[in-house]
């Protein structure tokens, strides 16, 4: 067996034009789960600063505008047209900004509806949290040290082997040297396996935090293009005409690339957790494995050898 297992399987979401292509990486989930929430919060904001900036025209419109309003309310099936000739000034004014108020309120309701549909994509990537990277690098470290400690120890056995051999021979260093033999395998052994060990729990790290960074660079490249779109400005005369057709459609359209990411996070899980599950039943076993997968301990004979004085003798040199 090697020292690095298989890894798990790649992390491929589904491309989205726009998006970042800087690896954004978080090492715990509450991180992660965080960024998601100011994202929302962002988009919330500069979906209500549109909402705002449309009252703020409604609430400032002049007599002029109200007249060219009533007009175009006229065309598109509204009941001010044929009135706009009859009445004028504070009437006027008010009955135009009653019929926009309840345009804004149609336009903002066809917002928050594509919010949510958003908002729920949000939530199924959060439900789709499958591990903890900071935890598996932590384990994968600790790894790493029982690797280094376990070939300093088998470097160990094996000088004091050689400075024995120097002064000693004999049927007790014989038991002895074969004894130390089988503890400097078995620590080479292990320390192989602790090393795919570590590079498993650093695979599997990296593949969840490259979904949770796609995730992530979705929703910003999401906020970005409706900030972007809400910043057009629309002409208070235009409102009666006007739809959020633009921003609607890139709301939905980032629901539903979250949606496939999710679909991709849990597909990867499963395949994670198989191919996981295989390199761990790899680690107790293969080729290498300790025999009956126990440590090799010293047979009543060969200890009693090697510990008796009159089994040693000593060496020429």
């Amino acid at each position: 067996m090697g020292d690095r297992l298989p890894g798990l399987p790649d992390y491929d979401a589904p491309p989205l034009q726009g998006q970042l292509t800087d690896l954004i990486l978080f090492g715990t989930p509450d991180m992660w789960f965080n960024r998601i929430i100011e994202l929302n919060d962002e988009l919330v904001e500069e979906i209500e600063k549109w909402g705002e900036k449309i009252q703020h025209k409604i609430n400032g419109l002049s007599e002029v505008d109200a007249a060219i309003i009533g007009g175009a309310i006229g065309i598109v099936g509204g009941p001010l047209g044929s009135l706009v000739g009859a009445i004028s000034g504070a009437v006027l004014i008010g009955e135009v900004k009653d019929w926009l108020n309840g345009k804004l309120g149609d336009l903002l309701s066809d917002l928050w509806d594509a919010h949510k549909k958003a908002v729920d994509a949000m939530q199924a990537c959060i439900d789709g949290i499958f591990g903890n990277p900071e935890k598996l690098n932590g384990l994968g470290a600790g790894y790493q040290t029982a690797q280094s400690s376990l070939g300093d120890a088998a470097f160990a056995v094996g000088k004091s082997t050689d400075t024995v051999k120097i002064f000693w021979d004999g049927r007790g260093f014989e038991a002895y040297s074969g004894a130390a033999g089988q503890q400097k395998g078995a620590m080479t052994v292990m320390a192989a396996k602790m090393g795919s060990a570590s590079h498993l729990m650093a695979d599997a790290a990296e593949m969840i935090q490259k979904c949770w960074s796609d995730v992530i660079q979705a929703l910003v490249a999401l906020v970005a293009d409706i900030v972007d779109t809400l910043l057009g400005d629309i002409e208070i005369t235009k409102l009666p005409t006007a739809t959020v057709t633009a921003p609607v459609g890139i709301i939905v359209d980032g629901a539903n690339f979250l949606n496939a990411v999710v679909t991709a996070m849990r597909e990867v899980s499963i395949q994670g957790r198989n191919s996981g599950f295989m390199a761990w039943s790899e680690l107790t076993g293969g080729d290498s494995a300790l025999e009956n997968a126990k440590w090799p301990v010293p047979d009543g004979l060969a200890a009693n050898q090697y510990a008796n004085d009159d089994n040693w003798g000593t060496t020429d040199r």
